[in-house]
């Protein structure tokens, strides 16, 4: 008996080691990323904007965005200064959270299989994971916050000490909708599970911690907007302007390339799933695979028929419980296989292996696949190009105004401010907020009309840069502003 703890014990320390290894090589990985990838996306360079707003004066903010990510930047920067590096780190950083918490669920709910490694390593690896890992951007925010709620639900429902659990599902669900305003959904299937759990002490305990966690966001938007959900509202309408509805199977499409050879597990993981469920209907008790069949459902709908992108990364927000459902049916084939002739037995363990291998070879390939072409397109990059070339003419200063329908990159990178053109009468723009520069990238942005630009007298060309990757950049001068140039 000693033999076996022991035995137990040097295996469980094993795995603890391989997956802190794990863990080690994907925060190389990240660095790897952050280093090789020098040009933010869109909307990374509106959250470091909106960062540097909280530390120093910042000409370029859209302060309606979901507000965690901001103030997490810009209290890390109270202290390093200002940094894309450190922001990015801590994209990282949460990435991690975000592969180590849903292992630690996995465990608890598969109890210690040792499959869990496994299928911890390839949700790390799936595409999108990957590929949004390092940016700056909420979505790896705001899963990480999701996952910390359910892991700490479980634990609540687990524990005697069970109510400083709470506490902590109250605090992350509040900062969990601050990550992404969609996760109100969670918070509201929080209290759904404590209502129908009738356990009153702790959905009054829910209920006040998430409410004293959102305060001072609450305060901050009464103060400076008179409505204490103003960037919410805001943001709402900004989306229905700005996006159009995209076709269903785009979603379906996303979820079936991030589960990759995994799809074949999800179908009767779906149906034990729902078994699970339907066991604790039938027990009369309000458990933890209700409170996650309620979630993943209201999240589905709300995804799939409200929200009009079907962009890939807002699948990262569902991906874990995806992952969770195809681990259910690995593990039903696995048994049934267990227990099946000597023959049937290593077929099935061939093919399961090979699925999980296929799944790791797919994962890697698309991976390397999108950074060998994003890698490329860094090296020679039209808009890094136009940044060098006004930063080198000294065109643009702290506080200068400038149009463009690609404003983010240069307003953050200058600290300008910026207006959008949509194809409006651009001599009108130019009048009213005297611009010392109109930049125009062609077959991206904001829509305009170039009639509108060909006709204008205010203008002249200044440059044009292009790269192989089809970015195509148009540097225009306010006709005051021409005697800038070196």
């Amino acid at each position: 008996m000693e033999m076996k703890t022991n035995s137990i014990e040097k295996g469980g320390r094993k795995e603890v080691i391989i997956f802190l290894i794990f863990i080690l090589m994907l925060l190389l990985l990240g660095l790897w990323f952050i280093w090789s990838n020098s040009l933010l996306l869109w909307d990374e360079n509106v959250f470091l904007g909106n960062a540097r707003s909280h530390i120093s004066l910042s000409n370029f903010i859209e302060d309606f965005r979901f507000p965690l990510l901001e103030y997490i930047i810009a209290s890390v920067w109270f202290f390093t200064g200002e940094s894309v590096f450190s922001a990015r780190l801590l994209s990282v950083f949460f990435y991690i959270l975000s592969v180590f918490t849903f292992y630690l669920i996995m465990n608890i709910l598969f109890n210690k299989d040792k499959k869990v490694i496994l299928f911890s390593a390839l949700f790390a690896i799936t595409p999108v994971m990957l590929y949004w890992s390092f940016r700056v951007y909420a979505d790896i925010l705001s899963m990480a916050m999701s996952l910390l709620v359910v892991y700490f639900l479980i634990m609540y429902s687990l524990s005697k000490n069970k109510y400083s659990f709470i506490v902590l599902v109250g605090f992350f669900s509040s900062m969990a909708f601050l990550a992404r305003f969609a996760l109100a959904i969670l918070v509201f299937s929080v209290f759904v599970y404590l209502i129908i759990k009738k356990d009153k002490k702790a959905f009054f305990l829910f209920a006040l911690v998430s409410l004293l966690s959102i305060l001072p966001w609450l305060f901050y938007n009464w103060i400076n907007y008179g409505n204490m959900f103003w960037d919410l509202l805001y943001y709402q309408q900004s989306v229905n302007m700005w996006t159009t509805r995209e076709p269903i199977i785009n979603e379906i499409k996303n979820i079936a390339l991030n589960l990759g050879f995994l799809i074949i597990f999800f179908i009767p993981g779906l149906v034990c799933f729902i078994n699970k469920m339907s066991g604790e209907i039938r027990g009369k008790k309000a458990g933890i695979y209700s409170f996650l069949s309620f979630y993943i459902l209201l999240s589905i709908i709300y995804y799939t028929f409200f929200v009009n992108l079907k962009d890939e990364r807002y699948v990262i927000i569902m991906l874990p419980f995806f992952f969770l459902i195809s681990f259910f049916g690995l593990n039903y084939i696995a048994k049934k296989i267990y227990f099946s002739g000597r023959k049937i037995k290593k077929i099935g363990c061939i093919l399961i292996t090979f699925l999980l291998l296929f799944s790791f070879i797919f994962f890697l390939s698309i991976d390397l696949s999108k950074f060998y072409a994003s890698s490329e397109c860094q090296k020679e990059n039209a808009i890094l190009y136009s940044i060098n070339y006004i930063k080198n003419n000294s065109l643009l200063s702290d506080g200068d105004v400038i149009i463009s329908n690609h404003w983010p990159y240069y307003a953050y990178y200058f600290n300008v401010k910026a207006y959008a053109i949509w194809g409006s009468n651009l001599d009108e723009k130019i009048e009213e907020y005297k611009p010392k520069l109109f930049i125009l990238k062609e077959n991206d942005g904001t829509d305009y009309t170039t009639k509108s630009i060909e006709s204008s007298e205010n203008i002249i060309s200044l440059q044009n840069f292009s790269d192989k990757c089809g970015n195509k950049i148009k540097i225009y001068a306010i006709n005051f502003s021409t005697s800038s140039l070196s």
